[in-house]
């Protein structure tokens, strides 16, 4: 009995130990403390500098405040750059092949991270520093010859063996670099596409229908970057209230050079660019506006009990609409008060629909400062409006007979197929008879009012 015990006594103090160990390294690993690999900030000691190398870098992205715990960030916008980790290892050089490679387009951007201390946060200057370009070979093939087996950028780099070993450089001296290059080389080895349209959308309302189209519908001439990064990451580094990078200058200028960078081509084919935003990048759409206050746009929305149904197929907890709400709690208090709700009664389905209002009421006030050049697109009539009005009319560009066929013909395919070619049926009235009352409520308290504004400017 006595042998037992003790064989007792000593699993347990085991165990005890084996967890110790465990919370130990936890800590070491959220806190940064130790090894090489710590997070540790970029050291300010001038002889670590290079101000003429295009040294790589690999960083980490900075995230979005997800859900109803983290809403004081976006108050703040200092606070998502304080937030925001860098990891900051030895590598040599770029070699000279490699910015040859850039500078004659045969590699693509793909990504963009930032250093919080160098993209400064308070200087009025147009300029930006801090700030790093991710580059690899985009096999561009796969989306042109079969859009709907790449729906999504990440797939297409995903599946372009040039994207195997991607590499990081200080973004604003490539960026000075490749244009002193196309000053002088009038577009004969390399061009630059200026973006013929964007397009902006609510999430799960047809807009991979829209890029898909815009792929297919004339391969050899247009590309296509549906749902990228480094669009995106821009367009959220200022904050809400792009209060966290003088007041959104630097973010504008960074937009226009990331747009020109991924425009280049030496393809000599490829004329058109167009852009699909991710949904949250609407409400920042305002940057995109001011970068390019000439270039058309549209905004994609649907049926707000249609929209949810689809957020939350696969239960509310996993729902991206609840998961992605990021509002300042002055201004989600401010929308529960309307509605006669407090935080605490506040449920899953209600989150889904105030997120989704976000992003309509942003689309609707760029809609009314921006008549002439933005255009909302409503689910139901797609894809008829395409070939009819905003490609031909509002995108400019012009339409064969060829191209309208291929519109049609992939309109009939699931456009988030990944290589599997699965026919499109129409869903709504199925999502409409399957919606909950919980459902149904939240879009007539948060998402109906905002529908009805966008069909007014439709």
């Amino acid at each position: 009995n006595n042998g037992k015990a003790l064989r007792r006594q000593l699993l347990c103090k085991l165990t005890i130990v084996v967890w110790i160990c465990i919370v130990a390294i936890f800590f070491f690993d959220m806190t940064g403390w130790g090894g090489p690999m710590s997070r540790r900030q970029p050291s300010n000691d001038s002889s670590n500098k290079d101000n003429n190398s295009l040294q790589t870098q690999i960083l980490t992205k900075p995230q979005d405040n997800v859900g109803s715990k983290n809403l004081r960030s976006n108050e703040f916008p200092d606070a998502e750059f304080a937030k925001m980790k860098t990891i900051h290892q030895t590598a040599p050089k770029v070699d000279q092949d490699i910015l040859d490679q850039i500078i004659n387009g045969s590699v693509h951007l793909v990504d963009i991270s930032f250093d919080p201390i160098k993209y400064n946060k308070k200087n009025t200057n147009v300029s930006y520093s801090g700030v790093f370009g991710r580059f690899c070979t985009v096999d561009w093939s796969l989306h042109k010859n079969d859009p709907a087996a790449h729906p999504m950028f990440r797939f297409l780099v995903q599946k372009s063996p040039g994207c195997a070993k991607p590499v990081n450089v200080n973004f604003k001296e490539i960026v000075d670099k490749v244009k002193e290059f196309d000053k002088t080389n009038n577009g004969n080895d390399v061009h630059v596409m200026a973006p013929k349209g964007f397009v902006f959308h609510e999430s799960r309302c047809g807009s991979t229908l829209v890029a898909n189209s815009l792929a297919a519908m004339d391969p050899s001439k247009n590309r296509v970057y549906s749902e990228s990064p480094p669009p995106l990451e821009v367009l959220k580094s200022c904050g809400l209230h792009k209060g966290a990078c003088g007041g959104g200058d630097q973010a504008i200028q960074l937009f226009r050079d990331v747009v020109y960078m991924m425009g280049r081509t030496n393809d000599a084919k490829e004329q058109n660019l167009f852009f699909k935003i991710q949904s949250v990048g609407t409400k920042y759409i305002d940057i995109a506006r001011m970068a390019f206050p000439e270039v058309p746009w549209i905004f994609v929305y649907r049926d707000p009990v249609q929209v949810m149904m689809s957020h939350l197929k696969y239960g509310p907890h996993r729902a991206n609409c609840v998961r992605q709400l990021s509002i300042p709690p002055t201004h989600l208090k401010t929308i529960l008060d309307g509605k006669g709700l407090t935080k605490k009664k506040m449920t899953p389905e209600h989150q889904c629909a105030i997120h989704l209002n976000t992003l309509c009421e942003s689309a609707v006030s760029s809609l009314q400062s921006s008549p002439s050049y933005g255009k909302a697109v409503n689910y139901n009539l797609l894809p008829g409006i395409l070939v009819d009005s905003i490609v031909p009319e509002h995108f400019g560009v012009p339409l064969s007979s060829a191209d309208r066929a291929r519109i049609t013909e992939i309109s009939s395919t699931y456009s988030k197929g990944k290589g599997e070619a699965i026919e499109w049926k129409e869903d709504s009235s199925e999502k409409e008879k399957n919606a909950s009352v919980e459902v149904k409520s939240a879009a007539d308290l948060f998402l109906y009012e905002s529908f009805r504004k966008l069909e007014g400017l439709a």
